[in-house]
Parts: structure tokens; sequence; C-alpha cells
């Protein structure tokens, strides 16, 4: 089976950008919930908005994720 993504660039280039980095989208929620997930369980503590805010914009740019134009 085979599947062939178009686009119509550079009409849809943001489009093609959201598809061209989705497994790297998929890999920063996987990360987030597991640090949620360990941080609960091991910690006894919840992280706050801001600690959850910057661990999430280190890694976008570490992993070079962008997020629109």
């Amino acid at each position: 089976m085979k599947a062939i993504l178009e686009f119509d660039l550079p009409d849809e280039k943001y489009e093609y950008k959201i598809m061209n980095n989705a497994d790297k989208y998929h890999t920063l929620i996987w990360d987030l919930r597991k640090k949620l997930r360990d941080n609960i369980k091991y910690n006894k503590r919840l992280l706050n908005a801001k600690e959850i805010y910057e661990w999430l914009n280190e890694e976008i740019i570490e992993e070079n994720i962008e997020l629109g134009d």
C-alpha cells in the first residue's frame, strides 16, 4: 500500500510544513505526556504552568520544530 501526498506550493506551504513535521509533533506530544506522568507518579507534585511552558519551549527549539510561518 502506498500513500502519496501532494501539495500545491507555494499556496499550500503551511499544510506542507505541518505534514513534513508530523513525526516531530507526535514525538513532542508523547514526551510531554510521559514527562507529566512521571512527574506526578515519582515526584508527587504537579508541575506548574511555567515549568511546563519552559520545558516545551526548550524541546521545540532543540528539535527545531516549526510551529507556523
